[in-house]
Formats: structure tokens, sequence, C-alpha cells
């Protein structure tokens, strides 16, 4: 996923989550309610928890990859190219409901959590400085 998809995880707009991921909406079908208030939607797992989930541009990957590439010291190395902590979106629904006042809409999708470890590529394999 790419460009606006932290936005268009956050939207109840026709190229929603939801219709993107085959999520499933509480309550009912798509109400008009839901466009009306602004509400946002609140991705969960499949057994109903909040899902995070990191982001890294892609021209960020992209130079990883190029400087892992010239260096002999990760040659068969696995790096996570990634944030430090990943972004909940129970925190995000909560930020905007306080700051906002927008209400959530839960929506249950097919996607688990992601957390992952960036240490090694910020550290290990002399690469902390390239990286």
């Amino acid at each position: 996923m790419e460009k606006d998809d932290f936005k268009c995880t956050l939207s109840l707009a026709r190229t929603s989550l939801a219709d993107r991921a085959g999520g499933t909406w509480s309550g009912p079908s798509r109400p008009d309610a839901y466009y009306k208030s602004g509400a946002v939607p609140l991705m969960l797992d499949p057994d109903g928890h909040s899902v995070k989930r990191n982001f890294v541009h892609v021209s960020d990957l992209a130079d990883a990859i190029l400087k892992a590439l010239d260096n002999p010291r990760a040659r068969q190395e696995t790096f996570n190219i990634c944030m430090d902590e990943p972004v909940d979106y129970q925190q995000v629904a909560d930020y905007l409901r306080q700051t906002r006042g927008l209400p959530c809409v839960e929506i249950k999708t097919p996607y688990h959590s992601t957390w992952l470890d960036n240490t090694k590529a910020k550290i290990s394999s002399g690469l902390a400085a390239s990286l």
C-alpha cells in the first residue's frame, strides 16, 4: 500500500478500507449517518483487537536497499526497514474523537497487527551509519 493509504484507511468514502479490504461493518450496512458525522473507521483484526501497523515510505525503503547492496557486511542478512513503533488505529480513533469530536465505526478486517524490530537495521552489521 502506498501514497495516501493511511488517509484512505481513515475514510468512509467509496474507496475506503472496508471496500478495499473486504472488511465487515459493525451495525447497519454503510448508513448515511456515518458519512454525515465524519466518522472514521477503526480497523480491527479478526479477533476484534485494533490493528497496529507499520508504515515506511517507498523512497526510504529503496534507499535502505541500495545502501545494503553496496555493503558487503549486509550479504545474506535480513533487515526490517520500518517505524520504531507501529500506528495503533485505536489510538488514532481516540485522538480524533478527543481533538475533533469524530466518532469511529469498527470495521473487522482480515488484517493482523505488525510490530517489526528495526534494531538490526539501525545498529548491527556495521550498517548504522549508512542506514
